[in-house]
């Protein structure tokens, strides 16, 4: 995920007629450095209200689902790709909706009228009968500490 794909060092010879439009997080790095991510972008979902949604939710986001959803297309389902992919997808989702909520908090703004919102109990990264979104992650609170060993106060 972190660098293009070579399908000649990966003998993967096929993967350019399988995925036709590769991404990577270097390439995502090298395209929010050069201010590709940094403008409201017009055609986005009118649902869309608040400034930082427009933003997390436009071509960077676009642009890191499309990751996940290249290594599903060209890996076959039950392949260990696939599946850490497919649940890297959904960690991300969560990961940058919380960002949004978040961030719009912290404005001021109504996180329900401008994030993609969900409802508490419906997960964006298991189908809605599973129990595995029932389990918190680590990285769920990364935000909550300034230093190590610190928490800081709510």
């Amino acid at each position: 995920f972190l660098d293009p794909v070579n399908p000649i060092e990966l003998n993967i010879p096929d993967y350019f007629d399988v995925v036709k439009n590769p991404m990577d997080i270097s390439t995502m790095e090298k395209k929010l450095t050069d201010g590709k991510y940094g403008r409201l972008t017009p055609g986005q979902d009118p649902s869309l209200t608040s400034p930082i949604s427009k933003m997390l939710y436009g071509p960077f986001y676009d642009d890191l689902m499309l990751i996940f959803d290249n290594a599903m297309l060209y890996n076959p389902k039950g392949d260990w790709i696939h599946n850490d992919a497919k649940t890297l997808k959904g960690l991300a989702a969560k990961k940058v909706q919380t960002m949004a909520v978040k961030a719009e908090h912290n404005l001021g703004l109504d996180a329900g009228a401008g994030s993609r919102s969900r409802s508490r109990n419906q997960s964006v990264y298991v189908e809605v009968d599973s129990d595995e979104d029932m389990y918190e992650y680590e990285s769920d609170y990364d935000d909550d500490f300034t230093d190590i060993g610190q928490r800081r106060g709510k």
